[in-house]
Order: structure tokens, then C-alpha cells, then sequence
């Protein structure tokens, strides 16, 4: 796993042991890319749970791609929109799934 990957997990496996938590995210699962500089993982989203796999999957259902950096400040819980209206953040996808998402880094 790469730096980013285990980042990621870290915070969401954090975020994600209420039940609260576990209820924001889907029952049928998502795929999430999340992509810094070379690193990319992706976060499989769904049944109450997060699994982060090394690598991009082909067609997800959201993306986010920035700078280390910018994507630390996020997972810290850094102001969200400042970081994507900046452009520091890209987005795409479901933005549904990327705010539930959201919700478990807050968690953790």
C-alpha cells in the first residue's frame, strides 16, 4: 500500500466504528479514486464499510485527485470547498458519495 492508501485508511477506518458513521455510506458498493501526484488508490464504498485497494479502478463513481499536500489538509478536515473552488481539490463523479465520504473523515 502507498503513503496514501494507508493515510486514507487510517482516518476512515477511524471514522467509520460509530454505527451513525457506518449509515452514511451506501448499501451496494462505489468505487472512489482518490489520486496524488503518481499514488492513486481506491476506496471501495458500501455495506457500512470503507476498503482501500492499492491502483485505480476503471470506471468509479467519483474521483479526487490533488496535491498531497492539499489532500492532507482535506483529510484533516480542511475547509472542503475553499480547496476545491481553489482548485487545490478536483472532483468528479457522484458528489452524493464524495460527501458521505466526507462525513467519515470528520468522524475520524
Amino acid at each position: 500500500m502507498n503513503l496514501l492508501g494507508l493515510v486514507l485508511a487510517g482516518v476512515l477506518e477511524r471514522g467509520a466504528s460509530s454505527a451513525q458513521a457506518r449509515r452514511t455510506l451506501g448499501r451496494s458498493p462505489s468505487a472512489v479514486v482518490v489520486r496524488a501526484g503518481r499514488m492513486a488508490v481506491t476506496l471501495w464504498v458500501g455495506g457500512g464499510r470503507v476498503r482501500v485497494v492499492r491502483g485505480e479502478e476503471k470506471s468509479p463513481g467519483a474521483q479526487v485527485s490533488g496535491s498531497m499536500s492539499s489532500l492532507a489538509k482535506l483529510v484533516l478536515g480542511g475547509n472542503m470547498l475553499g480547496l476545491v473552488l481553489s482548485r487545490r481539490i478536483r472532483v468528479r463523479g457522484n458528489l452524493l458519495l464524495l460527501l458521505g465520504l466526507r462525513r467519515l473523515l470528520l468522524a475520524g
